[in-house]
């Protein structure tokens, strides 16, 4: 009976470790996770200075008066940082907060534009048709500025 009595506590103790050691592979698990997802958030955040300077640096198109430098520039960064929002390098809440209002004034400006660009030999409306991503990135940034404006309303 004190042979089965020392096999049951081995039992116990070897059952007790494994729970142990499982529960500190979940934590482990959980603490890499979390300092993973912490890098990457601030290497999206180191990165969006890089997009910031390329947004602030466009200057307004007279849809009027389209140069092709000009719309080229907008387009090219338009269509840039939609690729990088949909591949998820950008930090969308600081981009929405910083300058979501003024990709959607871009991209209305490019649509604006009815005459034929020199050179590029489209109108705005032809441009974002050759490139999607950007009216759509545009319609999730109006989204994402609705929603804020409806939690601030909420408050």
């Amino acid at each position: 009976m004190h042979a089965d009595f020392d096999g049951i506590v081995a039992l116990l103790i070897a059952l007790v470790s494994s729970a142990l050691s499982a529960f500190s592979w979940i934590v482990t698990y959980k603490i890499a996770a979390k300092i993973e997802a912490k890098q990457e958030n601030s290497e999206n955040r180191r990165y969006f200075y890089t997009v910031w300077k390329e947004m602030s640096e466009l200057s307004h198109i007279d849809p009027e008066k389209p140069t092709e430098l000009h719309v080229r520039t907008k387009f090219n960064t338009l269509q840039f940082i939609a690729g990088q929002w949909q591949a998820g390098v950008l930090d969308k809440d600081m981009a929405v907060q910083n300058f979501g209002r003024l990709y959607l004034e871009y991209v209305e400006e490019l649509r604006k534009i009815n005459t034929i660009v020199p050179v590029i030999g489209k109108n705005g409306h032809q441009l974002l048709l050759d490139a999607p991503e950007i009216t759509s990135v545009g319609n999730e940034i109006q989204k994402c500025i609705e929603d804020r404006i409806s939690i601030s309303k909420g408050k």
